[in-house]
């Protein structure tokens, strides 16, 4: 079984848009902007959520509560939290237990993913302005 992450950067209609549909706007989708599992993303996500950075959450949980599926969405709001995304100080030993308890024990790139991703959400999460929102959907 496997999973796929793509990324987006949506304008505040575009957010609205979803909302509505469930189905992401192609506009800005980063193509080829992540190349590793879904399943790893959505771990890492997790492990951020459980640490204290609140990627679950954001202004537009309301808006998008009648949304399936697995999906992030991170905010100007959230651009407090890029400290802690920063691969130089992130607790790589951590997310490497918890990757275990998840069962990707034999995930041998796992630190290489993990800069990578960080690095990626970090500068895209970095860039956001006003109402524009990144959308992670793991499907």
């Amino acid at each position: 079984m496997s999973s796929i992450a793509s990324i987006h950067v949506l304008q505040g209609p575009d957010v609205k848009a979803f909302a509505e549909s469930g189905v992401a706007p192609e506009g800005r989708q980063l193509h080829d902007a992540f190349h590793w599992s879904g399943y790893f993303m959505l771990y890492l996500m997790l492990f951020l959520d459980e640490q204290g950075v609140p990627v679950s959450e954001s202004r537009h949980d309301e808006e998008l509560a009648g949304v399936e599926g697995l999906y992030f969405l991170l905010t100007t709001e959230h651009q407090q939290y890029l400290p802690r995304l920063d691969p130089a100080s992130f607790d790589q030993a951590a997310f490497g237990e918890y990757l275990d308890e998840m069962g990707f024990a034999d995930f041998d790139e796992a630190p290489v993913a993990t800069r990578e991703t960080l690095e990626l959400l970090r500068g895209q999460l970095a860039a956001l302005t006003g109402d524009e929102a990144l959308l992670i959907d793991i499907g």
